[in-house]
């Protein structure tokens, strides 16, 4: 590491004392400036004297703690000249330094213009959130002791996972996770493990995690806080929780159907939304009128259609006037383009005629058009059609809100004509990476090292993960693979990983990151890039009257393409088992069907020369009996699965969508040990394809059983909510499993990606699917929050719409 100069000549009139500093907030002097660090001279407030014991500041600690520049590139942090002083007005002091090097004092810069401690407000019990910003390791072993936690600007929560009354802010501080209040490796919580091997579960830097406070000490100490004692106290009310959540999905279920609450005890509504109504629907488009009365049926209307021919349109209003003069309909839906535009209005106009003459009272009439522009009316064409008995201009797909005010006799039209829509610019050629086929990357480093002028070429992977990171070279190579961590630590490599910078130049004889050269004396080149989210580093070393730099993009450019492919074909391969699974799977359920007929007729002859049983041939008529039910049960399962395909385009009915989740689910919950809490729905069909909200919800599910990492105590619930602001549905599953990982979080939705503990399960085609399908039918799937070690909560989020 280079500073940005050397440090100013000590003062005269140094303060010599060795008076503790803890806690005093003073003043500084930037001396030296580092990558990530600088270094400072204290400076009594009141007196003006100087410190000889030097402070030291990291970015971290600093007012720039969210910048992703490097600390010696910010100004306001340059180091201090005699023409250009830098001074920092308030610092906070930490600790002293006692590691045998030369003693520091280590200050917080945010802490110096607003003093936490003064005023804190945490109390032990209360549960805070946070993400890990680093590891703590003992100076005599080297084994890790503890993770510092930065907590997050937001509320502090109760034990139960609910806001603090009166409401307490998170203070901006760090809190110290000692390792024994994390789960050990097999997920068991008691202080002894199950084995003398065990060790406990590990966090990396970003990892997001929720912990109950056990301990306040002010600095130079940490807040201790613990995990493991929050899982047992959750544990302890996840049957009280869900209760809880499903009341509150009741009572939100019931504001929407019935807009009051008459008491907070109330049962999921057992009517469909539509119930006792009758609608007649007009339309020109045979699937359409199709599709839209068996979705109102589905939700309880009763229901006539009348399908407009071209070329035939008087007889379709004379069909209308029919229908109306003889049943009293609560609303007449007609499209308003029936085979040319503005049709709709011109039937509206002739029925209202013929029933003149019949003397029979007009229904009410809804336009309707999926054309946003020709939604919106203006105010005479509104008074217009309300003279002909039109109650609405509105557009497709019908609002619930909007249908529940126009059966409760209101007019209904739409508010705002709909935006201009500009075309987008014609977006330039994309260059990707080309394609550096059959070539691999170990083979592009093993090319690079034989040019005489290279000592060693380096490709690294850096997961937070570290077991799962990737270091392969050739020539000279500074370190290996078991050296990665220790390299992190002690060199300037993990600002590339961290994406702090994209290259490190590595000068000879510059003093620092001996570990990244192939000798003490020699320069070397590192830079970074991205492929589908991962970070990669490419270092190479090289001589010192030799210069690299024509030659390094093309050395990237190539390993990119090359790494790519690899990708690629990785996924092609899981893709292509998780395909093919699931094609064999379908056919063998229509295989099954196909030898149904056949194993009936052998069981039913076998029962026939079995009819005068004698006792030698008991027991085989049990055993054809037990034969027989384990078949009928294989049937019912390849039943189910096919009538699960056939869903894939039908609407959903919520009640049905329920079972199939359930039917699917519990078996796989079952032989996992995990407990399926699984709420209540009300009778409501949506229009959307079946598989968009059973396949996503299933899929969470199961990947809560599939990545589950403790023993016992382990539950997925399935909450179906009602959001009435915003008129959707919520679907939320959660889970008390292991949490996302950083790294895992940073690849959640990406294809061909899976985390899954073995090779067979590892298909990463579930949520970038469900994602997919989701958002197809108009709805939505993300990670509402995830915290390690005590789960995650995913939310399905779908209009309620007609």
């Amino acid at each position: 590491m280079t500073p940005r100069n050397d440090s100013p000549a000590q003062s005269r009139n140094a303060i010599e004392s060795d008076e503790n500093l803890v806690g005093r907030i003073l003043r500084a002097r930037v001396l030296k400036t580092w990558n990530d660090h600088c270094d400072l001279l204290l400076i009594d407030p009141e007196t003006g004297r100087e410190y000889k014991r030097h402070g030291r500041l990291y970015q971290h600690d600093s007012l720039a703690w969210k910048s992703t520049a490097l600390f010696a590139h910010l100004p306001e942090y340059a180091a201090s000249t005699a023409l250009h002083p830098v001074e920092l007005a308030s610092v906070y002091v930490t600790r002293l330094r006692e590691d045998g090097h030369e003693k520091l004092w280590y200050v917080h810069e945010r802490w110096g213009h607003k003093d936490p401690w003064a005023t804190l407000a945490l109390e032990d019990g209360d549960v805070v959130s946070g993400t890990v910003r680093r590891e703590i390791r003992a100076h005599s072993s080297g084994q890790i002791s503890g993770y510092l936690v930065q907590l997050d600007d937001g509320l502090v929560l109760t034990q139960g996972g609910e806001v603090q009354e009166p409401t307490v802010l998170q203070p901006d501080i760090e809190v110290f996770l000692p390792v024994e209040e994390l789960p050990w490796y097999d997920g068991s919580l008691g202080q002894v493990p199950s084995s003398t091997e065990m060790t406990r579960k590990t966090l990396v830097k970003g990892d997001r995690v929720q912990a109950v406070l056990i301990n306040i000490v002010r600095p130079p100490q940490h807040p201790q806080a613990s995990i493991i004692r929050l899982i047992n106290y959750r544990d302890a009310r996840s049957a009280a929780w869900q209760t809880s959540r499903e009341s509150s999905a009741r009572v939100r279920f019931h504001l929407f159907f019935h807009g009051q609450v008459d008491k907070e005890d109330v049962l999921m509504p057992r009517h469909p939304l539509l119930h006792g109504l009758r609608l007649l629907l007009v339309d020109d488009d045979e699937s359409t009128l199709s599709a839209y009365a068996d979705l109102y049926r589905l939700n309880g209307a009763q229901v006539e259609t009348v399908l407009v021919v071209r070329d035939r349109f008087s007889e379709a209003c004379d069909r209308v006037a029919g229908l109306v003069s003889e049943s009293d309909f609560d609303l007449v839906m007609v499209d308003n383009n029936l085979p040319g535009k503005g049709l709709g209005e011109r039937l509206v106009e002739l029925v209202g005629r013929r029933l003149a003459v019949s003397d029979t009272t007009a229904s009410r009439f809804l336009l309707l058009t999926a054309n946003p522009r020709d939604a919106y009316s203006t105010n005479p064409q509104r008074e217009r059609l309300v003279r002909l008995g039109v109650v609405g201009l509105l557009r497709r797909p019908l609002s619930h809100e909007n249908l529940r005010d126009l059966l409760a006799g209101e007019r209904r039209w739409e508010d705002t004509p709909p935006p201009v829509s500009t075309l987008p610019e014609q977006a330039g050629p994309t260059l990707g990476a080309s394609r550096t086929a059959n070539v691999s990357p170990h083979a592009l480093l093993s090319e690079i090292a034989q040019l005489p002028q290279v000592r060693f070429a380096m490709l690294l992977r850096i997961d937070p993960e570290l077991a799962a990171s990737d270091c392969s070279g050739t020539g000279q190579v500074p370190f290996v693979k078991a050296d990665l961590k220790a390299v992190l630590a002690d060199t300037e490599l993990h600002l590339l990983a961290s994406g702090r910078t994209d290259s490190l130049s590595l000068k000879a004889h510059e003093a620092g990151n001996v570990e990244l050269r192939a000798s003490a004396g020699e320069p070397a080149r590192w830079l970074s890039f991205s492929i589908d989210g991962e970070v990669w580093i490419f270092g190479v070393g090289y001589a010192r009257d030799w210069d690299p730099q024509p030659y390094l993009r093309w050395w990237q450019h190539a390993l990119t393409g090359s790494l790519a492919e690899r990708s690629w074909v990785e996924w092609a391969h899981h893709s292509s088992n998780f395909v093919e699974l699931g094609m064999a799977h379908e056919g063998l359920c229509h295989e099954v069907f196909n030898l149904r007929n056949r194993v009936h007729g052998l069981l039913d002859e076998a029962a026939i020369r079995l009819d005068k049983p004698v006792n030698d041939t008991k027991e085989l008529a049990a055993l054809l009996n037990k034969l027989r039910e384990a078949h009928l049960e294989t049937l019912g399962l390849a039943e189910h699965l096919l009538q699960g395909l056939s869903y894939r385009k039908r609407y959903v009915f919520l009640p049905a969508a329920r079972e199939s989740i359930l039917g699917i689910v519990s078996a796989e919950c079952e032989s996992n040990n995990l407990r399926l809490d699984i709420g209540e729905v009300p009778p409501i069909a949506l229009p959307i394809p079946s598989a968009a909200l059973v396949l996503p919800t299933v899929n969470l599910a199961l990947n809560a059983a599939k990545h589950h990492y403790r023993q016992d105590n382990r539950y997925v619930s399935i909450i179906f909510d009602i959001n009435r602001d915003s008129g959707r549905l919520y679907i939320d599953v959660r889970d008390n499993g292991p949490g996302l990982t950083v790294a895992a979080r940073a690849r959640l939705w990406q294809a061909g990606r899976s985390t899954a503990p073995t090779f067979e399960e590892r298909h990463g085609m579930g949520l970038w699917l469900s994602r997919r399908l989701a958002e197809e039918a108009g709805g939505s799937l993300e990670c509402i929050e995830s915290w390690r070690f005590l789960g995650s909560h995913f939310r399905l989020s779908f209009p309620i719409e007609l």
